[in-house]
């Protein structure tokens, strides 16, 4: 009888200890990044970092489609409605040209764009009975946005280009050289107009008294030439831009 009893104490024990086990484990709350809505056991504490990311390079456009992300900042010519200070350029060249409607475009702009959002919630819970339990979340979320612009400069696009530091100054010497000459011809020109009604007998008089609203027109063109070239660089530091050879 002592030996049965014996066995039935040591197997009451064995079962107390499994249960005890049991009822720690369950008091315990594992780590995880995934949303747990188990209930949080009295006096115990829940601390959770849950990381997701996002990425995309396309947004939904009007129509109900997706158009690329970078498609808001790309542009068929890059002109003087994307850099305005370049606006005298564009006059410089249309009056060089004698074309008012021309339109100077640096070429195509294809911007690639993509985005990524990263979140971080960071909570901690604390049980404050078996059903009732209350926490704080951090949300920390950081987003970043890419973007790479290609411009195609080729003679299908553009009609000017931006030149090289290192032919900056031979281009300012040639700008210099013509705008000189113009200028000097604007000015002849308005001597003669000045002069030729009462010297007729002068030098290029004759010419000009034959028809002195061409020699006045003439003088103004001169003037304007002169002034165009004078706007596309003249120094080293100024000769930034030129029309394409192919333009």
């Amino acid at each position: 009888m002592s030996s049965l009893a014996g066995i039935t104490l040591r197997a009451t024990a064995l079962a107390l200890v499994v249960a005890g086990s049991a009822v720690a484990q369950s008091a315990s709350i594992p780590l995880s990044h995934l949303d747990d809505a188990a209930p949080i056991p009295t006096g115990a504490l829940r601390f959770r970092i849950a990381t997701t990311w996002t990425r995309y390079d396309e947004r939904f456009a009007a129509g109900g489609g997706t158009t690329p992300l970078g498609a808001e900042l790309s542009v068929d010519s890059l002109g003087i409605a994307q850099l305005p200070l370049l606006s005298g350029v564009q006059s410089a060249v249309q009056a060089l040209a004698t074309d008012p409607t021309l339109r100077v475009s640096f070429g195509a702009v294809r911007v690639g764009s993509n985005a990524r959002i990263a979140t971080t919630p960071i909570s901690l819970e604390y049980g404050l009975t078996r059903r009732l339990s209350v926490g704080v979340l951090i949300p920390i979320v950081q987003t970043r946005r890419v973007a790479e612009a290609t411009v195609t400069g080729d003679a299908a696009h553009a009609n000017m280009g931006f030149l090289a530091l290192a032919v900056r100054g031979d281009a300012a010497r040639q700008n210099l050289a013509v705008a000189t000459a113009y200028q000097r011809a604007a000015d002849s020109l308005a001597t003669l107009v000045a002069q030729c009604p009462t010297r007729p007998a002068a030098a290029g008089c004759a010419a000009v008294n034959a028809n002195p609203a061409d020699a006045a027109a003439a003088r103004l063109l001169a003037l304007r030439f002169a002034q165009a070239a004078t706007v596309l660089g003249t120094t080293a530091s100024t000769a930034v831009v030129a029309p394409r050879a192919t333009s």
